[in-house]
């Protein structure tokens, strides 16, 4: 074998391996997963004729078959292998013939008949039968030989016949598997393709050949049966199961089981899915149910062509070969395929899971629905397999960035593949042996790069729609290649997407010839113009061919580095070269072809152009798309491994890894830093080559780590393994370290590994294990009984380092006293061998004195010392391993030939040879730049080094150089890259140094800022209690407690009777707009005390009357009413008659109403339909007091019972409730309900409409989604998380939901957002309705979230009620919490709790600080009261502090803690002791300690307003500290007696673990605490509150802050980001209320230029917007913008303005965040770039993605000229858009040009536009609240205009506009010109009809708390930030001691 052959299969090879944890092989290396053929792989074959030949395979023409009717006989329950079987075949003849052939295999006793369809009263004639076991032909015959089957007549053909279940895994077969008990169990099932079906029945078993086809089974009724369709019931019984005829479809996709198999089960959208597998593991099912039903879902949605079956099921065999297989409607897998589970499985089986399903299922579309005519094209439907197994995931977890995986699998393995000798995707095949040759990457993962490169290529909508013509006009049939190259021509030309030349001839060139094009680049740098010539790549470089393709081209380059357009912009036609001239690159550019390294090819670049790519990546890696960085590594190895270039470039494109964060890149490089670690570890210079990839991993590997981080990136999980993999494989101390302590962890303290990094720790961290490590892995091993455990402490003792560890482990193999499998034993001396150097010593000393007894470790054949041999022979890489190995081979040559096979020798000698020439060729040029770099860095490094050395010393002289681009703070020009041996110019130098200086003020501004602690003084700050800002934001507003009334003033009705049932009747007329309805309710009730007077409520009701009949009587008395209005109550009386004591009665009322029109009760809701109709519905708005506007009723949340509702409305409307439609009560026009269980009035529900809906059912549970016509594709992303919601919260809660089904309806007009009706949750269309193309980020996690809030209070507040609203909380508590938790549980990747931080959970701490707030649990009686409830202390506070006590307590107890609650009072109400009762008990069953009464501690939080806050003061001698506590609020002089039971935790910077948030200790209720045994060391940080999951702000002493900003600007990963957040909140509140100081807060934030997640930086913008506010109309506030610029616009080059796709869920938020914040420092790029973002919408029609639109549009107006503004106006003025009309109302308001502004708030007046009246008086907000320019335009334009704009609220009521914003744009008046202008308008407009006689005091109260804002904060901020920018003359020598260390750094 040539070396360059062998080198590509070790590239190959180690790919695998090395990342064999991180993600499965290649989907379909064909060998692993989908080996569907019959026999091994074949070599090249030729062409066949297709002719009736004995060569030929193929069956005759002469007949086709119609349909089947098989019936087959099994006993396979108790192990027996005989079958019996009859097929029936109607078939039809195309020729005259007297013979009919079908195939069959394996299968005996044949007997047959055919008779004449065409004639009722035909015979059945008597067949012949022969076989021909080569082609297996089975011949039919008449016996008379004069009859013949005549052109066009049609037979029904009958065969009986005996058979085998196989034990191959092949055809019909016999599997099993032993239970948990040990016992046996015996299933029969299929496994057809390609050619097998023939083994089960006789058939035409060629794929064109489709049929209907009916299957019965009998079968022992033990066992049950499936198959690709449902059973047909009626034709079932017991032992016979009988299945529903299929569509036609071919032979290979039958498939039936025989088994004891059981099931789990799901719908969506009319689809029911079930997964089968054996019993015990259904708990197991749940990911491949969750993912069939939502990949099916993507896939029917992209292709836009139905499923086709009723059904579809999937099913776990135990043994398996084929991997997977796509029967129609009954998809097969290994079951281990199926199985996954959080705690025990790795999330690449997850993932592989998802992606194998995605696979299957996309057969069901490609194979199934439309089959291949032959063999030949086999990739049509394998390749689209393949691709659509990452589309369908991509679509359905689009934060996986599954195309990452795609990448470094299957498009990487292709090209390996492809690069030698192999033939074309479309190859004629014959034989069953042949068509499994073609069961490869040629016909998987090649097919698969090719269809993903047409798809970019032709664009996403033409590929689309090319497969939807595909599907559609080919469905039921067989197609070839010409089909789909026809259906996508014909999209292009109805898409008007012009090509080059026909889609045939494009596709062609591609599937007809072997390889793939090497595109060569050549720059001509002085006309900007490129060459691109190819060829095809061969691994030999010299080999001479001449084969050309049709090559789709795009580019970017680093002057436009947007890589999302993928269309191809450049064709090579077939030709070998072409110039580009129209995309003019400037030299200096560096030049990308193959945007998103969609295209299938390798491109090599010039030299110069290679030089620009690698500099680019070091300045800014992430210009660069993440698959092109991965790719560049890649062809570079290609290359250099080919001659094509040189290793030096290759290294110095792999030097940027340092700053590399993603996934595909790393995988690559490791890939390579292996194989160059295998062939160089045992080189005198392998230092050089280990220290270089420690350099480049150490950053990356530090931030991971080795544990799990919740909500990270998906991809992080699989890039952690290989980081983990590669630091420890070269030695990196670090990794050996926290390797070594996570697996002493696990070993000796219980501590679980993670599954997904298992392998990697135990290999890590044995590599440097001591002695007692090592045996106790030895030990768990030998005592371990699952085989997969076994392999991974095998396969991770390999690792060991140690001499004596690898000399005990290797003679594992050969000590007959363990219980190692002859398999184990053989892998033990791989598993060392392959490991190390150390590794391959222990092998040989092993071998050299033991090889006899190694040797007989085989039988029969087996020759184990032959294989082992030969696997050392592969890792030998040095002359004395090489000598050792020769002896030992020539010794056991002399002394036991008979272990050898005869070649070994040469073999040996050929491998050694591989490894040898590359280092002949490589190992030189390597080790050279190795040590170049190493010791004397390279003229880049010195270069870069010399410039930044250069800045430092001009920022020292404060020479002009920095002030030449103040306002610009991103200099446009790129790093000077000098060449090899040359000293920058002085004009090249400043050049270098105005970059330089702007990245070092980014990349440096944290030692800066720690540097300047020196020369800033802290300042004291009067702050006054409540900021404008938080006012106007609405985040405080507190509720006084209120005293209890007296019983006689009470709003509560009395308990003397109480309700059992209701019945509610009710008609309605809403179909025609009509309000009026009426109602008759009948009550059953039980009197508790003796009364004479019934009391109920009512609300807007009337004419009432009133019956009541005692429980067995039949008379009825009429009942007096009086109505009490005020109290809404209806008390009903007889004369002499009393209610007594223990009795039952039926109370009747009948009463009329109307539909209020204020979203409240039962109420009318109008929409718009697409044709402008108005359409009405009834709807209801219950909580916490409405039921009772819909009938009398006892409306309390206590008072439960059952309801049963009818209500006639028109027959064209629907209506639903909470409970399913009793279908045996319901006619056209009135629908009844089924009888509720028992429940509050307030959660009952009904809505009257003409909704539509989509459903699907999870685990039993049916779920729908309505909403009006027309929003019905909207509907999947709420009924999906519905489903996963749902089934997280009782899976947690331990408590199945309670009502037979869950409905989820929007409502137009809603104004409570959402309500949890149980079983009938309503909501807002915002928060419930998705748009895939047009809704947000924001709308998608908001839906989630929201859904989750509602569905948990199907348990808190509808399960269990509470007692009286004052627990309020304690539904709404829960639902706040567990919106966050459910959600988790159900996308765990999006990291959900960091929104809850930045949001519930500071909305909560700022409402707490006022000294007045309520406590959680409060007293309230009246309905207006109730309503006062609902604030941030009812939901956000307490959420936050039930989050603290489920973190303190552990989840655990607290998870037990709610089941006890939610069982014991299921059905009934509870109050707060009820829950902490029902934890206590939790803790005392689980046996936890807590330090006091758990009732105690949790109602010191609930009936108690405030917050703690919490002082931390450390004892930096003895280590330990104290912690104090008190309230806190704004104003720090306030002073109170409050103290609570405070849990706390705490983190340092020598032991940074944030994952265990259980309290260590507690403040119990004192004032203070000391932690005596924390032990700290004085240079640690400490840092309380791990997660931030306690509910308290926390201040540290002056010393530990420091230390903190020092740890932050380190190494701020090492703190939780959610702590991050914290830190900065609380430096923020502690700076502006006189708590700390400024500087403290400004330098804390200097860390920022490393931060990249949301919650960090949405606490930090809320302290720059904040800061801003008042500060842009300072004079000095360029200095203010210099500061922040400096701290966002390193993350904001990372962020950049456009969309990611793949990219981690929060990502998209802090982008906005970023972008704002950048945009609001002036820095130039952000405005620039969201300008031309704007502006390309404007020009081009290119639409600015959703999750863009709010920051792009305000911000790109800032600097837009006027024909922007004007089409973003008259946008606003034209749309029908209610959200859009939003957002630019709000955007329009972001221009800081005068005329443009004064334009937009003079169209409030202008009653000619299009401006809707609610609309009109909210254009001057987001204008004079966005900075000074907008603020003057306001009162100049109510100066001209107040008359006109107050006469706006002419007719409606409320606040007048004119007097609204005038008081609220005194908010942003911080100068005493804008007060002064003010103050000219209020003097105009006071004593005018518009506003109040108060509105000049409230003017001048909120303008003095903004100067005493600015008096107390404005001087220290200002003189920090000027500091910053300006520098200090303290700071001279410390900035100069710093440059010289890192010019140090650099140079040693």
């Amino acid at each position: 074998m040539a070396r360059w052959v062998l080198n590509s299969w070790l590239l190959l090879l180690l790919l695998v391996a090395a990342s064999q944890q991180a993600r499965l092989p290649p989907l379909e290396d064909m060998v692993q997963l989908e080996t569907k053929g019959y026999q091994a792989l074949s070599g090249l074959i030729e062409t066949r004729e297709d002719n009736n030949s004995e060569d030929n395979y193929r069956l005759p023409n002469n007949t086709v078959p119609v349909a089947y009717n098989v019936e087959l006989w099994t006993q396979v329950h108790n192990g027996t292998r005989d079958f019996n079987g009859i097929v029936t075949i109607d078939l039809q003849v195309i020729e005259t013939t007297n013979t009919i052939t079908l195939h069959a295999r394996q299968t005996e006793n044949f007997t047959a008949i055919i008779q004449s369809k065409d004639s009722a009263e035909s015979a059945p004639i008597s067949l012949n039968v022969s076989y021909e076991s080569t082609r297996e032909f089975l011949t039919l015959k008449p016996v008379d030989s004069t009859i013949s089957f005549a052109k066009d007549s049609n037979w029904t053909l009958s065969i009986n016949y005996t058979g085998l279940l196989r034990n191959d895994m092949g055809g019909f077969y016999i599997s099993s598997y032993t239970d948990d008990s040990n016992v046996v169990h015996y299933l029969a099932t299929t496994q057809f393709e390609s050619t097998n079906a023939r083994h089960a029945f006789p058939c035409y078993d060629e794929p064109a050949k489709r049929a209907n086809f009916t299957i019965t089974i009998h079968h022992d009724p033990s066992h049950n049966a499936i198959s690709n369709m449902p059973v047909n019931e009626a034709e079932s019984s017991n032992g016979k199961t009988v299945f529903l005829t299929t569509p036609k479809m071919s032979t290979y996709l039958i498939a039936f089981i025989v088994s004891e198999f059981e099931s789990t089960g799901g719908e969506l959208n009319g689809l029911p899915q079930r997964v089968f597998s054996r019993k015990g593991k259904q708990d197991q099912q749940e990911w491949t149910l969750w993912s069939g039903l939502v990949v099916e879902a993507s896939l029917e949605k992209y292709l836009g062509v139905p499923f086709a079956l009723p059904k579809l099921d999937q099913a776990g065999i135990p043994d398996f070969s084929a991997g997977a297989m796509e029967n129609w409607g009954l998809a097969t897998y290994r079951e281990q395929y199926m199985w996954w589970t959080k705690e025990t499985s790795t999330i690449n089986l997850k993932t592989s899971i998802t992606n194998i399903i995605g696979h299957e299922y996309a057969h069901m579309w490609f194979g199934d629905l439309v089959s291949l005519k032959w063999w030949t094209y086999l990739w049509l439907k394998e390749g689209f397999a393949t691709l659509f197994s990452y589309e369908s995931n991509d679509i359905a977890f689009p934060e996986w960035n599954t195309y990452q995986i795609f990448h470094v699998s299957d498009y990487n393995s292709a090209l390996i593949n492809d690069a030698s000798i192999s033939t074309p995707m479309s190859h004629y095949v014959q034989t069953p042996n042949e068509i499994s040759g073609r069961y490869g990457t040629i016909s998987y993962a090649k097919p698969a790069s090719v269809l993903y490169m047409f798809k970019n290529a032709f664009t996403d909508a033409v590929f689309r729609r090319g497969l939807n013509i595909y599907l559609t006009q080919n469905q039921y049939n067989s197609t070839d290649e010409w089909n789909l190259f026809a259906s996508l021509q014909e999209a292009a030309d109805e898409l008007g997407h012009k090509l080059p030349a026909g889609v045939p001839d494009i596709f062609s060139s591609w599937s007809t010839q072997a390889g793939f094009p090497l595109l060569t680049v050549e720059r001509n740098y002085e006309d900007g113009t490129f060459t691109i010539k190819q060829q095809r790549y061969l691994n030999d470089k010299d080999t001479a061919n001449e084969a050309t393709w049709h090559v789709p081209i795009n580019c970017a380059s680093a002057s436009n580095p947007d890589y999302r357009n993928t269309t191809a912009s450049h064709y090579l036609l077939k030709v070998k070269e072409l110039t580009v001239s129209d995309v003019q690159i400037s030299k200096d550019d560096w030049l990308i072809l193959n945007k998103q390294s969609t295209g299938f090819y390798r491109i090599l670049y010039d030299e110069e152009n290679y030089r620009l790519i690698s500099q680019g990546l070091l300045e800014q890696p992430y210009a660069f798309h993440t698959r092109n960085r991965a790719q560049l590594m890649h062809d570079a190895y290609r290359f250099v491994d080919t001659g094509r270039l040189s290793q030096a470039t290759l290294f110095q494109l792999m030097a940027y890894l340092r700053n590399e964060d993603q996934y595909a890149p790393w995988s690559t490089a490791n890939s390579i830093f292996t194989i160059y670690d295998t062939y160089l570890r045992g080189d005198a210079n392998y230092e050089h080559f280990r220290e270089f990839v420690i350099e480049l991993v150490e950053d990356i590997f530090s931030k991971l780590g080795v544990n799990e981080i919740p909500g990270e990136h998906y991809l992080n999980n699989y890039l952690r393994v290989t980081l983990v993999s590669l630091a420890c494989q070269v030695g990196s101390p670090k990794c050996y370290q926290l390797s070594h302590k996570k697996l002493q962890d696990s070993l000796y303290d219980g501590i679980p590994i993670e599954p997904t990094l298992k392998t990697q720790a135990y290999c890590a961290g044995l590599r440097e294990a001591e002695h007692a490590t090592f045996s106790s892995v030895v030990t768990n091993l030998l005592n371990s009984n699952d085989a997969t455990d076994r392999s991974t402490y095998i396969s991770a003792l390999g690792c060991a380092q140690d001499a004596d560890q690898l000399k005990r482990f290797v003679a594992y193999s050969i000590d007959d006293t363990n219980n190692l499998s002859y398999s184990e034993r053989t892998s033990v001396l791989s598993a060392a061998y392959t490991r190390s150097e150390a590794g391959l010593t222990a092998s040989l000393d092993f071998l050299e004195a033991n090889w006899k007894a190694y040797g007989d470790l085989g039988t029969g054949n087996q020759k184990p010392l032959d294989s082992a041999l030969r696997g050392i022979a592969s890792s030998v890489v040095s002359e004395s391993q090489k000598n050792r190995l020769n002896a030992l081979v020539d010794t056991i040559r002399t002394n036991g030939a008979e272990y050898l096979a005869d070649n070994t020798e040469t073999d040996v000698e050929a491998n050694i040879k591989t490894n040898f020439d590359w280092l002949d060729v490589h190992r030189d040029p390597v080790i050279n730049w190795l040590v170049a770099y190493r010791t004397n860095g390279s003229s880049t490094l010195s270069a870069s080094t010399f410039a930044i050395l250069t800045m430092f010393v001009t920022l020292l002289l404060r020479a002009p150089l920095v002030h030449m681009y103040e306002r610009k703070i991103v200099s446009a020009g790129a790093t000077i890259w000098l060449k090899s041996g040359k000293l920058p110019s002085a004009t090249q130098l400043l050049s270098s140094c105005r970059r330089t200086v702007d990245n070092m003020a980014r990349v440096l501004v944290t030692i800066l800022a720690l540097l300047l602690v020196v020369a800033t003084t802290a300042h004291a700050a009067v702050v006054r209690n409540f900021p404008p800002f938080e006012q106007l934001q609405q985040l405080e507003n507190p509720n006084l407690r209120l005293a209890p009334r007296a019983d006689n003033d009470t709003y509560r009705l009395p308990n003397n009777t109480e309700p059992v049932e209701y019945t509610v009747e009710l008609h309605t007329n809403v179909h025609t707009g009509d309000t009026g309805f009426s109602g008759t309710v009948t009550i059953s009730l039980k009197v508790l005390e003796t009364s004479t007077v019934i009391v109920v409520h009512a609300r807007q009701l009337e004419n009432f009357t009133a019956t009541i009949r005692k429980d067995g009587e039949t008379t009825d008395t009429v009942l007096e009413i009086t109505h009490d209005t005020d109290r809404e109550f209806l008390k009903l009386s007889a004369n002499d008659l009393t209610f007594e004591e223990g009795t039952s009665w039926l109370l009747t009322i009948k009463y009329e109403g109307n539909l209020r029109t204020d979203n409240g009760g039962f109420y009318l809701s109008t929409y718009t339909d697409d044709n402008g109709a108005t359409k009405y519905l009834a709807t209801t708005q219950f909580e916490s007091t409405d039921a009772r506007h819909a009938f009398p009723c006892y409306d309390e949340p206590a008072k439960r019972a059952n309801f049963t509702i009818t209500i006639h409305h028109d027959p064209s409307y629907n209506a639903i409730s909470n409970m399913p439609v009793d279908d045996s009560k319901t006619s056209s026009g009135i629908t009844a309900f089924k009888t509720s269980v028992s429940m509050p009035t307030y959660l009952v529900a009904f809505i009257v409409s003409e909704f539509v809906y989509s459903e699907g059912q999870l685990n039993g549970l049916p779920q729908r989604v309505f909403s009006r016509k027309g929003t019905e594709h909207e509907q999947e992303w709420a009924l999906t998380t519905g489903m996963l919601v749902e089934k997280r919260l009782s899976g947690y809660f331990g408590v199945p939901f309670a009502l037979p089904k869950l409905d989820q309806a929007a409502i137009p007009d809603f104004a409570a957002g959402a309500m949890e009706n149980w079983g009938l949750a309503t909501y807002r269309e915002e928060y419930l309705l998705y748009n895939v193309e047009n809704s947000t980020i924001n709308t998608q996690t908001n839906i989630a979230t929201v859904e989750a809030h509602e569905d948990t209070h199907m348990w808190f507040g509808d399960l269990v009620a509470i007692e009286w609203w004052s627990y309020l909380w304690l539904k709404e508590g829960f639902a706040t919490l567990f919106e966050n938790l459910a959600t988790d549980l159900a996308y765990p990747e999006w990291d959900i709790f960091q929104t809850f931080h930045a949001g519930s959970y500071q909305s909560a701490l700022i409402a707490d600080a006022n000294p007045n707030v309520r406590p959680m649990t409060n007293f309230v009686e009246k309905p207006s009261e109730i309503s006062q409830l609902y604030d941030s202390i009812a939901y956000a506070k307490a959420g936050s502090v039930l989050d603290m006590w489920r973190h303190a307590l552990t989840n655990t107890v607290f998870q037990q803690g709610l089941n006890n609650y939610l069982v014991t009072k299921a059905y009934s109400a509870a109050n707060e002791t009820d829950l902490f009762d029902a934890i206590s008990l939790a803790a005392r069953e689980l046996n936890y300690e807590v330090p006091a009464l758990v009732g105690d501690m949790l109602s010191n939080w609930t009936r108690q307003g405030g917050v703690p806050l919490i002082t931390v003061e450390r004892n930096y001698n003895d280590g330990s500290f104290t912690i104090k506590q008190e309230q806190y609020t704004n104003n720090k002089t306030f002073t109170s007696e409050k103290l609570w039971y405070v849990p706390v935790n705490y983190a340092v910077a020598s032991n940074p673990d944030f994952r265990n948030t259980e309290a260590t200790h507690y403040l119990l209720k004192v004032k203070e605490t000391s932690v005596a045994d924390a032990k700290l060391s004085s240079d640690d940080w400490l840092i309380l509150n791990k997660q931030s999951t306690g509910y308290y702000r926390i201040n540290y002493d002056e010393r530990n802050w420091q230390l903190i900003i020092e740890g932050l600007a380190n190494r701020s990963h090492k703190i939780h980001p959610r702590n991050r957040a914290q830190l900065i909140s609380d430096a923020y509140r502690f700076a502006t209320s006189n708590r700390l100081s400024h500087a403290l807060l400004l330098q804390l934030l200097t860390y920022l230029p490393q931060e990249n997640q949301y919650a960090p930086w949405s606490a930090a913008n809320t302290a720059i917007t904040l800061f801003n506010r008042y500060l842009s109309s300072d004079e000095a506030y360029e200095h203010f913008q210099f500061y922040v610029a400096a701290l966002v616009s390193d993350q904001f080059d990372k962020f950049g303005v456009n969309d990611i796709n793949g990219e981690q869920h929060l990502a998209k938020f802090t982008r906005n965040v970023v972008i704002n914040v950048a945009c609001l420092a002036g820095l130039q790029s952000c405005l620039d770039e969201t300008n031309a973002k704007l502006q390309a919408l404007v020009d081009q029609g290119t639409p600015i993605e959703p999750n863009l639109q709010t920051p792009v549009y305000c911000n790109g107006l800032k600097q837009a000229e006027d024909k922007t503004f004007n089409f973003v106006y008259d946008k606003l003025m034209n749309s029908n858009d209610q959200a859009e009309r939003r957002l630019l109302i709000s955007a329009l308001g972001c221009s800081q040009n005068e005329d443009q502004l004064m334009k937009y708030v003079s169209s409030s007046i202008d009653q000619t536009n299009k401006l809707r009246t609610q609309e009109r008086y909210t254009l001057l907000s987001p204008t004079y609240s966005r900075g000074e320019v907008g603020l003057l335009v306001c009162i100049d334009f109510l100066l001209e205009h107040w008359q006109e704009y107050g006469n706006l609220n002419a007719g409606f009521g409320g606040t007048n506009p004119l007097y609204a914003d005038i008081e609220s744009m005194a908010a942003y008046v911080v100068t005493e010109s804008q007060k002064q202008k003010l103050q000219l308008l209020i003097d105009v407009v006071k004593g005018s009809e518009f506003v109040p006689d108060t509105l000049q005091a409230s003017v001048d109260t909120t303008i003095a708390a903004n100067m005493e804002w600015l008096s107390a904060n404005r001087e220290p901020i200002i003189s920090w930030v000027t500091g910053f920018r300006n520098g200090s003359p303290a700071m001279t020598a410390s900035v100069l001691a710093l440059a010289l260390c890192l010019l140090a750094a650099k140079l040693f």
